[in-house]
């Protein structure tokens, strides 16, 4: 019998044009752009391993200092 996970996580959204977020892995996830809010539903069988990857790149002028929560 499979087993239903549900997981959440999210990307970095930038509210400044300088600042660019690439989304570049996010396999099996549902993304709301304007939140970054992802969620995966995954049916995962018995004796299994599933590994989630989320990957993203952020592109910023290089005198710009900020912190990535």
């Amino acid at each position: 019998i499979s087993i239903n996970i549900w997981g959440e996580d999210q990307m970095p959204v930038s509210t400044q044009k300088e600042i660019e977020v690439d989304k570049l892995d996010y396999k099996d996830a549902t993304l709301e752009d304007a939140t970054g809010k992802l969620t995966w539903n995954l049916q995962v069988p018995p004796s299994t391993e599933k590994k989630l990857n989320l990957k993203y790149a952020v592109k910023y002028p290089k005198d710009y200092h900020f912190l990535l929560e």
